[in-house]
């Protein structure tokens, strides 16, 4: 009798699932949601942070998703000639989806254009960690000169915050672009 009852309990919770099983997790076809910026739009990216902020500097300080992009329509870009002494905007998205425990490469297409004393970065962010960064010397030229920067991370929940920030603590007359920003599994 007490072996009918366990083999039912064990056939219902194979067939029916329970904690004990879980099904596999499948990433998203797109885990990143607009990351080319194709729509024309900043949405599903947020502003996060922005200094100076954009009534105190006047029209010498813009953020905003502009035309052209990397081979395509589209890109996000900040352009800083407000003599700030301190510049930073970040834009992301706050809970991507993704495998817990499994790794990912996040890429991006960007470029630097600014003058020779700048200490512009660009820098991406994934699980609230640094995951690549890129300085005025690696992408250097004009916003005709995109460059891949990438890196990888390991996904520590069902979600994670993706960020990018473009910064410089130099008054500098500079540009940032960030285009096809892509999360796949490594």
């Amino acid at each position: 009798m007490h072996r009918t009852w366990l083999l039912g309990l064990v056939f219902g919770l194979v067939t029916h699932g329970s904690a004990v099983s879980k099904p596999a997790c499948k990433d998203a076809k797109s885990i990143l949601p607009n990351g080319d910026f194709e729509t024309g739009s900043l949405a599903p990216w947020l502003v996060l942070f922005s200094a100076p902020n954009l009534l105190d500097a006047g029209p010498k300080f813009s953020y905003n998703v502009t035309s052209p992009g990397y081979k395509s329509h589209y890109a996000f870009t900040v352009t800083d000639k407000s003599a700030a002494p301190f510049v930073e905007v970040d834009i992301g998205q706050i809970d991507v989806p993704v495998c817990a425990g499994r790794r990912y490469k996040l890429s991006a297409q960007v470029f630097i254009k600014g003058p020779a004393m700048s200490d512009q970065l660009l820098q991406l962010y994934a699980d609230q960690k640094l995951v690549a960064e890129a300085s005025k010397g690696y992408v250097k030229g004009n916003p005709n000169k995109w460059r891949q920067l990438k890196g990888t991370f390991t996904a520590s929940a069902a979600s994670v915050p993706v960020q990018v920030t473009m910064r410089t603590t130099k008054i500098v007359d500079g540009e940032w672009g960030v285009d096809d920003v892509v999360i796949v599994p490594a």
